[in-house]
């Protein structure tokens, strides 16, 4: 079985429009990318796993971030390039 990706899409989607929070996107997106039970193409993979391990690097509180850690600002950016990968892979197949 597959992976959908639309519940990645739509999941960024919701972040990037503000509809959900930094937190909620960040515990959704990891709980989702670790329970997900279909198989991930070798073109899926590398968009979601460097995702989630941006998402990993997240820190919400700019007092304890150290130069490993990025902010809201740098994770919404990163969001921003895997949500333009995920559509034009969905428009391929």
């Amino acid at each position: 079985m597959r992976i959908n990706l639309d519940s990645y899409i739509n999941l960024i989607s919701d972040f990037l429009s503000g509809k959900i929070s930094a937190k909620c996107f960040e515990y959704t997106y990891l709980k989702l990318f670790k329970e997900e039970k279909g198989e991930r193409s070798e073109l899926e993979f590398p968009i979601l796993n460097t995702l989630f391990l941006d998402v990993d690097d997240f820190c919400s509180d700019p007092a304890l971030l150290d130069e490993r850690d990025i902010g809201e600002t740098e994770l919404k950016g990163r969001c921003k390039v895997a949500l333009e990968k995920l559509r034009q892979l969905k428009e391929k197949n």
